[in-house]
Order: structure tokens, then sequence, then C-alpha cells
């Protein structure tokens, strides 16, 4: 006890000395924190990149470390480190560190360190990715009071001035809602950012749903900006460009880094007046439509590719106005028209509901709140999606049998060395050797406990995760966000590490805990030898820890050539065909999966072209999507006619089955774990973890929150998956496959996870669930923009 209660006070006073002001000698490095997160739109519990500010007093330049400090749940330090040549005398010098912040970074300042960078040996390198150790301390800042976001805000960039509409994703009617007025999660939104000012790796963009990019110059992104961002977007990131009045640099593949990720079209300036736009713009009747803005029509090229140049909306005249593009698994729409003109922005243009939404593929809004002044203030429950994780990759029973058993065989130790050997040697009349059969009790336990920790102590590594897997038809390029649980039966340092390191990888690894657990509120240092260890702020593909013969968890993000089959259309023979939608809505096709387990729970979406552009404000989504419940496990190889599964056999049918699609996302939005009891709270016995861990691809889908006691909507929140949802997929025709794969060791995991075994990376197996998820893209179909005297009458 009093040697812990030393290391306690020893730790306490290490932090406050983190903290206070350094004393500095010559050649200092001044050190300021300028972002934390692009846009500061950092969040707990999310990997965010720190932008730090450097000012060398020295003569001469040097390689100095810039270092980030956070804690993580076992009490260990991680010591995200990136090494940079400063270049004294030429002003301010700016560096990206990339760290993952804690749950319990929300209500910390964040230390930032330069040290003098030393050479590291080549074996610690490779164990930990970092090829330089700190040496003498150059600088020292630390943020000023609670700098980090909530787990459960989204977030969305905006690179130029802000577009009228986006605002509303954000609205909340008090500062503390973690949710909007009229809906559910809050998207904080960062505007006027500049090219130089977005981060350059990848990592950078975590859990960031969807970046805007209106009057910034292209021009100005650096090729590792431009790279990370082309990066974000193969990874299922989703690009909207907002063409400016004069739209050529967004052609000129020489000095424009992203005119490559451009749909295959021709831009083409309109004449004539802009009316045929109104439908896109606003459902107001009167509202003036500005002269002064400029309209573009985007024409597919002849050498476009098949999904190259989708049409998403058209104009009254029939002009494509905004085309989209698939790059891997994600896609760039392209809007023909300035959504930032000042002019059609002071008229509230474009609208949240007629055009972002069906842009961005969110939720529409219920009639009775289509005013303000009528908004009710009856807040509805809250409900987590995602609070499923760190109860599946737990790996508690292990740990109870281990506990109950020293419990256990202390118990028996306790009852025969004092009132079982008392009674005994004072029934033999030997109480003169009680000294003696202590000190043999004593014996006899310590070889019993020592002989049974080295029989139950696990000698090869173990792994429960929960991983969700995206693919996408037309691609091999999958990615991965995956949470688990890694057995690491060792002592002293423990190294994993995702990704092979092949060309074209993304990869990023963390120590991970629960953001709602209550342990991971407060870090009080699991561990009495609490230490800390290096990670790499630029490539943290690797961490090395103290290892204990204990678990660690972890996050792994990684996105590469696929190691799992996922899903390919077929015909009656197995060979590679089409999935075809009628225009009466009718699927057509066959379905086969080939993942190496049976796929459990399965879900197939098929998405419509949009509703028409009219004035519908009771409207509850842009599409009416169909969605059937694969009623029988879907085995490996087996094949699902689509057809069958969603052609209803009469008219009553039908009715059912439209009733049936109206159903699932009303029963999906009930499925959440209620937060008012707390994150232990059981779900309603009708919802399962499947539907709620699959609910990560379908939070923008759910309809509005429902205050009251009568049929009550609750707001639906997420802290651990943002990032994944699939809302851009719901603007266009197209079929989504959502999916349960339980892990045995035999499947292996469906992305490089490996630990370090001796001078050798081992690849790594493990148990738990794989949740898929698979978007095939259909004939393209934009929604009828034609209006008829009812849809402009107000009271219609």
């Amino acid at each position: 006890m009093a040697r812990a209660l030393a290391i306690a006070v020893l730790t306490l006073i290490l932090a406050g000395h983190c903290c206070a002001q350094e004393t500095l000698g010559e050649g200092e490095v001044g050190v300021e924190v300028v972002s934390i997160g692009a846009g500061n739109l950092a969040r707990a519990s999310d990997w965010a990149g720190v932008l730090v500010e450097l000012r060398d007093q020295g003569t001469t330049q040097r390689d100095v470390i810039v270092e980030v400090e956070t804690q993580d749940i076992d009490g260990d330090r991680p010591r995200y480190q990136r090494t940079v040549t400063t270049n004294p005398g030429a002003g301010a010098e700016r560096v990206w560190v990339y760290a993952y912040l804690q749950p319990a970074d929300q209500d910390r300042p964040l230390t930032v360190s330069v040290y003098e960078a030393l050479p590291a040996e080549a074996s610690s390198e490779e164990l930990s990715g970092v090829r330089y150790e700190p040496g003498a301390l150059l600088g020292r800042t630390t943020t000023a009071g609670r700098v980090l976001r909530p787990p459960e805000l989204g977030t969305m960039l905006v690179v130029g001035r802000q577009p009228a509409g986006l605002a509303g994703y954000a609205s909340r009617l008090a500062a503390g809602d973690r949710w909007v007025a009229r809906g559910h999660e809050a998207t904080d939104i960062a505007s006027d950012l500049d090219p130089l000012s977005l981060p350059d790796r990848t990592v950078g963009y975590s859990g960031i749903e969807t970046i805007v990019w209106t009057t910034a110059d292209p021009t100005r992104l650096t090729p590792t900006r431009a790279e990370a961002l082309r990066d974000w977007v193969r990874n299922g990131g989703h690009l909207v460009v907002s063409l400016p009045a004069s739209p050529q640099v967004w052609l000129d593949t020489v000095r424009n880094p992203l005119a490559g990720l451009m749909p295959a079209v021709a831009i083409e300036r309109t004449s004539g007046p802009v009316e045929p736009l109104r439908p896109l713009l606003t459902y107001d009747a009167d509202a003036e439509i500005p002269d002064n803005l400029i309209v573009h029509r985007l024409r597919a090229r002849a050498d476009a590719g098949e999904s190259d140049a989708w049409p998403i909306l058209v104009d009254t005249e029939g002009r494509t106005i905004v085309a989209r593009r698939r790059v891997g698994l994600g896609c760039v729409s392209v809007i023909g028209f300035d959504a930032t003109n000042r002019t059609l922005a002071s008229r509230g243009m474009p609208g949240m509901r007629p055009f972002w939404h069906r842009v961005l593929g969110r939720v529409g809004l219920p009639r009775d709140t289509e005013n303000a002044d009528r908004l009710t203030v009856v807040q509805a429950e809250t409900r987590i999606f995602d609070t499923d994780i760190s109860r599946l990759i737990a790996k508690g029973q292990a740990v109870v049998f281990g506990v109950l058993t020293g419990f256990g065989v202390f118990g028996l130790y306790w009852l025969i060395a004092a009132p079982v050997s008392y009674a005994l040697l004072t029934k033999l009349s030997l109480k003169r050797h009680s000294w003696l059969a202590f000190v043999g009790c004593v014996a006899v336990f310590a070889t019993v406990t020592w002989g049974g920790v080295t029989l139950l102590r696990p000698n090869s590594p173990e792994v429960q995760a929960v991983v969700f897997l995206d693919s996408a038809e037309g691609t091999t390029r999958t990615s991965v966000r995956g949470f688990a649980t890694v057995l690491v039966p060792k002592y002293g340092e423990g190294g994993l590490r995702v990704g092979s390191g092949e060309d074209g990888e993304t990869a990023a690894i963390a120590p991970w805990a629960d953001p709602g657990s209550l342990g991971a509120a407060v870090v009080s240092g699991s561990f009495p030898d609490v230490r800390g260890y290096a990670v790499s702020g630029r490539q943290p593909d690797r961490m090395a820890f103290p290892a204990r013969s204990t678990v660690k968890t972890v996050r792994a993000d990684w996105s590469g050539e696929r190691l799992w089959s996922t899903f390919r259309a077929v015909d009656t023979s197995g060979r590679p065909a089409r999935l075809t939608l009628s225009p009466e809505g009718a699927i057509g096709g066959r379905l086969m999966h080939g993942l190496p387990a049976p796929l459990e729970d399965a879900i197939v979406l098929v998405v419509p072209p949009q509703e028409r552009l009219a004035k519908r404000v009771g409207q509850a989504d842009i599409a009416r999507t169909q969605v059937r419940r694969i009623p029988n496990v879907w085995e490996a190889g087996g094949v699902v006619d689509l057809g069958a599964v969603f052609t209803p056999a009469s008219d009553v049918d039908a009715a059912a089955s439209r009733q049936r699609d109206a159903d699932f996302f009303e029963d999906l939005a009930l499925a959440g774990v209620s937060t008012s009891l707390g994150d232990v709270a059981m779900a309603s016995r009708a919802s399962r973890e499947s539907d709620r861990l699959m609910a990560a691809a379908l939070m923008s889908r759910m309809p509005p929150p429902r205050p009251g006691s009568s049929g009550e909507r609750p707001i639906g929140l997420r802290r651990a998956t943002h990032g994944l949802d699939l809302g851009e997929w719901f603007t266009q025709p197209s079929v989504i496959v959502l999916g349960i794969v339980r892990l045995t060791p035999e499947s292996g995991l469906p992305f490089p996870l490996s630990i370090r075994e001796g001078s050798s990376w081992q690849r790594l197996g493990g148990e738990g669930i794989v949740v898929v998820r698979w978007v095939y893209t259909l004939e393209p179909s934009p929604p009828d923009a034609t209006q008829t005297a009812d849809d402009l009458d107000p009271s219609s």
C-alpha cells in the first residue's frame, strides 16, 4: 500500500510538472497550438490532428520532436511524436501531429512538448514506428481548459465560405444539446477553411462525414494534403464541390491536384433565366431567384465510365445540375452553381430540405415542424446505437474466472491455515507445532498458486473484435474500422501493428476506451507501474506499449485491397450479371456472397429514385426505400434471388410491404440503448444488437424524433461510429446489403492485425463480429423537377 501511495504521489508530481511553465535556456523553441482537429473540430474518443506552430530561436537547422501526450485507460501515456527539421530565422513553421484523443481528454488540457531529436535504436524503430527519441526539452505549452467536443457530435468541413442551408444540421435549442432542434445527432460545421489549414495525413479526417468545397482555391493544396484528401474519399468520404462562376480551375489537371477526382463531365454555362433552378433551391413559390446566379450544366463526356458521371439532380429543363463520380468507396458530387452566391444566401437558398438533403442523403422533416414558431421544446428520449461495442469485445469471462479462482484459493488457504489446522493440532495435542504447520500451509499454497498461475496463464495471443467492413461493387478496395481486445501474453514491451505496409494502404491503431463507460471518464491508473510509450504522430500504424500479460483494447482503422470477398451479382449459372430496377421500382437479379462464414441477420435495402422535387413538407424521406430481412442464415456461396424476395404476391401484400418498409426505420429508431437509465441499461426486448450495429450505416435515414407519451420516437446518437454513415448512397438508385458475420480463428480477420513475436510480426486471427456493409449502384434516375399548381399552393 505504501509503495502504491508513493507511486501515486510521484505520478501527481510529474503530472503537475508537465503542465507547469518551463524555464528554458538558449536555443528554445516557441510552441503554440493553432488548432486541435481540422477547423478545431476535434472530438473526444477519435483521431485528431493537432496543428502546432514552432518558432526556433536556435542558430542552425536541427531535427526536433513535437510530442502530444495523452493517457489511456490503463493509465499509461501514449506520446504521439512527429519529427521535423526547423529553420531558424524563417519565421513560424507549422506541423500536424496526429493523436488519438481519449474520452478523458475531453475534460483536461493537452500538453504539447518539443524535444531535441536523437536517433533511436533500429529495433525500437521497427516496433514503434518512431525513428528518434527525445533528448533535451526545448519548449512546451498546455492548452487552456476544455478543448474537445463531446463524442456524440458529428462533424463537417467547409473549405471556403459556408453556403446557406447547411447551418440547419448544427442548429440546437440549447448550447449543451448534442442533437439538432428537429432531428438526431447534431453536426458541428467548421467553415472558411483555407486549403493550407487542412490535414496532411488521412487519419486527420477521421469521423468526418462530408467535406463541402466552395470558394477556396484548390491549387493551394500541397501534394501531401491533396493525397490525404484523395485517400479520405477513396476510403468512403463524400466530397461536395460547389463550382464558382469561373470553374476552369476545377478542370486544370496540371495545377489542381483534385481534378482527377471530378466527375467526367463537360461544364457548360447555361443561358437564359435561372427560374428552371427554383425547385432545387426553395419550396417558396414567391421567393426571388437572383438573376446574377451563374448556372452550369454538367454534361457527361463521351469517355465517361459507368460510375464517372451520375446525374443526381436536374432542373425543370432536364439539365444536370448535380453530378457525381464514385471514387473507390467514396464519391465526389459537383454542384453546377455557386452555392455561396451572396444574393442567394441572403434569401436562405439553397435550402436544407429542397437541396442539401437531396445531395447529402438526409431525412426530411415532418409537417408539424415546418414553422419554427410551432416547434415544440419537449425533449424526446435519447438513445445510443453503438454502446454494444465495448461489451462485445470484453474478455470478461476469463478475468472473472481468474478473480474467482484467486478468491477461492485464498479462502481455502485461510480455512486450512487458521481454523482447520488449529482444530486438528488441538485434537492431536500438537499445538506447539502450529508455526511449523502454518509455514507448511504457506509453502503448499504458494506452490499450488504458482503452479496454477503457470498452468492457467495463456501462452498465445487472443483477439475479441467488432469490425465494420465496407465494400462496394466495382472496386476491390475495402475499408475497416475495428475495435478489439487483444490478450498479450508477455511482460515487458508489447507491439501491435495494423496493415502490411503495402502501397495504397491507410492504417492507424490506438488504445481505445468506451466513450460512454464510467471507467473511461476518469483514468485512475489501473497499474502502479504506468509509463509512457512513443507512437508515431505521422503514420500511427503500430504501437509499442507496456505489456503485463493482460489485455490491450485498441481501435484499428485500415483501408486497402480486400482480404475478404463480399458480394457479386450472378445469373442462374453463376456467371457475373447485373442487378436491375424497373420503372415501377421492382428489383431484379441474384446476389451471391463469398464471405468466409455465413451471413446472419442480413438486411437488403433497395433505394429507388428520389421523389420528385415538389413542395412536400410532410415528406419523411427523399426516397421510399424498400427493406427486406433475409429470413434464414445466408450460407457462404449461397444465392439470393432479389426479385423473389421483394416481389409481393398480391396488392394486399404490396400494401403490407410498404408499411413494413416504413416500420423498419421506425423500429430501428427504437433499438438504441436508453441514456436515461445509463449506458448499462438494456434495450427493449424487441430490438437486437445486430440492428444497433448496422444502424451506424443508417443514422441519416432515421425519421425525426417525436416526443410524447404516445408513439414516442427517440433521439438517436452515436459515440464511436462517426464517419460510417451511408447517407449519400440514398440519393440515387442503389442496393445496400447489411449483415453480421461471426468471426472464428479459421475465418481470419478482414484486415491485417499483427503482434510482435520476437523479432518479427505475426498475423492474428480472432473471434467476434464483423458488420458487413456493401453498396451496389444502379442506373441513375434523377428526380423530376417539374412542379404542378398543387405543389406551389401554400395550402397543399
